[in-house]
């Protein structure tokens, strides 16, 4: 990949990408900033993954995991209440590498739902009793 900066060709080898957002709904423009440092923090904390040997999946978990703990977002602590006042959330996951897929909706009392739809998408690489396969 190149990259100029400062008029100054650049030649670097890529060796991921980690992208967030910070959830639905309406964001304060009185808190914009603290959105882009979370946001920020968790794709730095995504790369490290990536830089460090861990996989893609470990890195977009990482980065989930980071929005799902601050108050700021939808997701996990910050999330939006029911209408009975509980927190629930829904999170999903893909390994393009092994095409396998992670989700759980509606859950509650899960810390970091994205752990749980990891969790899922882990299950389906092992092997199932009496020959099945799992559907694809």
């Amino acid at each position: 990949m190149t990259c100029y900066f400062l008029k100054q060709k650049i030649q670097y080898k890529m060796v991921g990408f980690v992208g967030v957002h910070a959830g639905a709904g309406r964001h304060s423009e009185r808190l914009r900033h603290k959105y882009e440092i979370l946001c920020q923090k968790a794709c730095k904390e995504g790369i490290k993954i990536i830089k460090t040997g861990g996989s893609h999946v470990d890195a977009a978990v990482i980065a989930a995991q980071i929005l799902e703990d601050s108050a700021l977002t939808n997701a996990g602590f910050g999330s939006n209440l029911t209408f009975n006042g509980d927190v629930e959330c829904d999170a999903s996951i893909m390994d393009g590498q092994n095409c396998t897929f992670g989700a759980c909706g509606a859950v509650a009392g899960v810390k970091n739902p994205i752990a749980l739809a990891r969790s899922i998408c882990d299950a389906q690489r092992m092997p199932l009793t009496l020959g099945r396969v799992p559907p694809w």
